[in-house]
C-alpha cells in the first residue's frame, strides 16, 4: 500500500477546503497512493466559539463530495477528525 500525506490550514470554508485538498492529491497522483491521509478539522475549522456548522452526514452535501474526490482519485480518504453528525 502506497499512501499520501496531506497538510493544510483549514478555514470555516468547507468548499475552499475541499478545492485545497483537490488541488494537493492531483499533486500526488504521480506516486501512484493508495491512501490519503489528512489532518484534524480537514473539512471545516471551527470559528474558534461554536462548533463547524458543516457536518458530514452520511448522504449530505459534504459527505458526497468527499465521496466524489476519493472516486475521482481511486483512493481511500482516511481524515485527522472530521466533524460528523450522526
Amino acid at each position: 500500500m502506497r499512501g499520501g500525506l496531506v497538510q493544510l490550514n483549514s478555514s470555516l470554508d468547507w468548499q475552499e477546503n475541499l478545492k485545497t485538498i483537490d488541488e494537493l492529491i492531483s499533486s500526488l497522483q504521480d506516486k501512484n497512493p493508495d491512501a490519503i491521509f489528512l489532518p484534524e478539522c480537514f473539512l471545516s475549522m471551527s470559528n474558534g466559539l461554536e462548533p463547524s456548522p458543516y457536518l458530514v452526514k452520511e448522504g449530505n452535501e459534504q459527505f458526497q463530495a468527499l465521496s466524489d474526490l476519493a472516486q475521482k482519485y481511486q483512493v481511500a480518504l482516511i481524515g485527522g477528525s472530521v466533524a460528523y453528525d450522526l
